[in-house]
């Protein structure tokens, strides 16, 4: 999982070079796991990201109670000592082990965001959707799907032809200016997600937390995709259906998300700068 972009990694709260780490553990069915952004060496939405891998943790370690303010530290410890600036780091907690790393990092073009991007249904579940838990087999398996279908992401659909969200990302759609969300109870709420909702309540929209079947697709106007490294992304076509990636009330929320985006880093400088 280490990638070649870390020098140093942060284990058990000790930072310990890389080429000196031996701990194998690809392929463990229990890894709860947060993937942070930093901009400019800032990592964003921290609090939010290290209280959601602790609740990860009441399922498959419910015994293991890591202490946040510790965490944070050796967050901020790996950051400076190997200058990560615009990137991403992963914490991965396997047993009562903490491992916290960079990794390499994709961010959508400015074409991608302008044009949007393409996407494809896939029939496929996660086991447990509350917990954001690592699982190789599932990482290979959309992987491959993707590459297949050769599209940016995979949304994914239940049994019952309900659309619920991206295999890495969450989804929203628009019609006649009302946005609409798969039902929380049926996917893994996104920290991007998360504070969408926090702007879009700024903005006095309505907001619909509902059942989207694979079948209406057609009534909607526009729909997106969102998460940590990719904010807000259009969706330009699911299979063969076609959205407006201009439509106004997506430009809206994108805009508007952009600032709560960049007042959120202005206020984690002040926190977590060195």
């Amino acid at each position: 999982m280490l990638s070649n972009s870390t020098e140093v990694v942060s284990f058990n709260y000790t930072l310990t070079p890389k080429s000196k780490f031996k701990t194998d553990y690809k392929g463990k069915s229990g890894v709860a796991y947060e993937v942070i952004r930093l901009v400019n060496g800032i990592p964003l939405f921290l609090d939010q990201h290290c209280n959601r891998l602790l609740n990860s943790l009441t399922t498959i370690e419910p015994g293991f109670k890591p202490d946040k303010v510790r965490l944070e530290k050796s967050i901020l410890e790996l950051i400076w000592k190997n200058n990560f600036y615009n990137t991403n780091i992963r914490i991965d907690i396997f047993g009562e082990n903490i491992l916290i790393y960079g990794i390499q990092s994709y961010y959508p073009s400015e074409k991608d965001f302008e044009q949007g991007v393409r996407v494809t249904l896939t029939s496929l579940e996660r086991k447990n959707p509350k917990e954001k838990i690592y699982r190789e087999l599932w990482k290979k398996d959309v992987e491959q799907r993707i590459a297949d279908a050769k599209v940016f992401e995979l949304l994914l659909v239940n049994k019952q032809g309900l659309i619920t969200e991206g295999s890495r990302s969450n989804v929203f759609f628009i019609r006649d200016n009302i946005l609409f969300s798969p039902d929380e109870s049926l996917i893994l709420p996104g920290i991007t997600r998360s504070e969408i909702m926090k702007v879009a309540k700024v903005l006095g929209l309505l907001v619909e937390h509902t059942k989207i079947d694979k079948a209406n697709l057609l009534s909607f106007d526009a729909a997106f995709l969102c998460g940590t490294s990719i904010k807000i992304l259009p969706i330009a076509e699911i299979d063969e259906l076609s959205f407006n990636v201009n439509n106004t009330l997506l430009r809206k929320i994108q805009l508007a998300f952009n600032k709560h985006f960049e007042k959120e880093y202005r206020k984690s400088i002040k926190k977590w700068r060195k």
